[in-house]
């Protein structure tokens, strides 16, 4: 019986560890090093980073990201990319992320990218974010 007991905690432990497991995303220095970015960390303005990546990504997963703008307190959708096997090497480039903006005024003050993993066989049957196997957001603060 208590054998039966710890296998199946074990399980649902292994699960849980699987979904907080972290999505990291990187950028490439001019020395390309990569650079990971933390849940809060600060946008490199000496080296103005626009393309990122994923770390170690799983080739059988579906990976969506979401880019927001941060203007003012409320967060407005930028861009997103949903990205499978090859399409994952390339990354993801915000490049007009700071040229988009219609007005001269409007100066985002963070990033916020949210990042959701499923496997291929869900990925068409999702609701809503929180249903992926794993989700991750990461806010890239733009000192002034």
């Amino acid at each position: 019986m208590k054998i039966k007991v710890i296998s199946l905690l074990l399980i649902v432990f292994t699960g849980i560890s699987a979904k907080t497991q972290h999505l990291k995303i990187y950028y490439l220095n001019p020395h390309h090093e990569k650079v990971y970015l933390t849940s809060h960390a600060d946008y490199d303005t000496e080296n103005k980073p626009n393309l990122f990546f994923l770390d170690k990504p799983d080739i059988h997963a579906v990976y969506c990201i979401e880019v927001f703008r941060v203007i003012g307190s409320e967060q407005h959708f930028y861009k997103s990319w949903t990205l499978a096997d090859s399409e994952l090497e390339k990354g993801f480039n915000i490049s007009s992320l700071f040229s988009d903006v219609t007005s001269p005024f409007i100066h985002p003050s963070a990033i916020v990218f949210k990042i959701c993993k499923t496997n291929k066989q869900k990925y068409l049957k999702l609701k809503q974010r929180e249903d992926c196997e794993q989700v991750q957001q990461i806010t890239l603060n733009i000192p002034r």
